[in-house]
């Protein structure tokens, strides 16, 4: 039993060492979720990132908002259809990223 817990904290460390903090992204370009919570379930925001930032050009995301009865799962992050990190908080407008390092 003692050593299931010690492996699962060093997963848990690993995973954080893992993630890269990214910025904070603010887009309007969203598709909201527009039903009623069940009880235990809140919404995460999944985001793709459209076209990646240049000299010239920000970067061009889209949200997508979905139930979840996860309380980790603040929502995903893709480009090309590859999970590429996670959101790590929402606040209002504001989503948080977190990449996965490479």
């Amino acid at each position: 039993m003692r050593l299931i817990g010690k492996l699962e904290r060093l997963e848990r460390r690993k995973e954080r060492e893992a993630m890269t903090a990214a910025g904070i992204v603010w887009t309007q370009d969203e598709e909201r979720l527009e039903v009623e919570l069940a009880p235990g379930e809140h919404l995460a925001v999944d985001v793709e990132i459209l076209e990646a930032a240049t000299e010239a050009n920000p970067a061009q995301w889209r949200t997508r908002e979905r139930a979840t009865r996860d309380p980790r799962d603040f929502g995903k992050v893709t480009q090309n259809g590859r999970e590429v990190g996670r959101v790590a908080r929402v606040r209002g407008s504001l989503i948080e990223l977190a990449l996965t390092a490479a």
